[in-house]
């Protein structure tokens, strides 16, 4: 709900509270991770593991896509698309990709 996401009974709260975070298996390797879109940047972080107890992280900036106004689930193994103030999505990045560069 909003930017609080809960895994497995443990809550974990990700960016502010106007921030948009999904869950997803984004690249088929059997874990589920979190993408944030900042509401304010429109930077996308990628969160490629949990914290453990009150350890803080920091995602690994994939971007910043000028207008984005949310993010769009896609399909299974499929990362989600931006969605833009035009009415416009993009892919950030494939799966393909995340998997050759070890950031997925």
């Amino acid at each position: 709900e909003g930017n609080v996401v809960t895994i497995a009974g443990q809550s974990f709260e990700l960016g502010s509270p106007r921030d948009e975070v999904l869950v997803g298996d984004w690249d088929c390797d059997g874990t589920a991770t979190a993408l944030l879109l900042e509401s304010s940047t429109g930077g996308l972080f990628h969160f490629g593991t949990w914290s453990m107890g009150s350890e803080e992280l920091a995602g690994e900036q994939i971007g910043t896509f000028e207008g984005a106004t949310g993010l769009r689930s896609g399909s299974p193994c499929q990362y989600p698309e931006v969605e833009l103030a035009d009415g416009s999505a993009i892919t950030p990045l494939e799966p393909s990709r995340a998997a050759q560069d070890g950031n997925g």
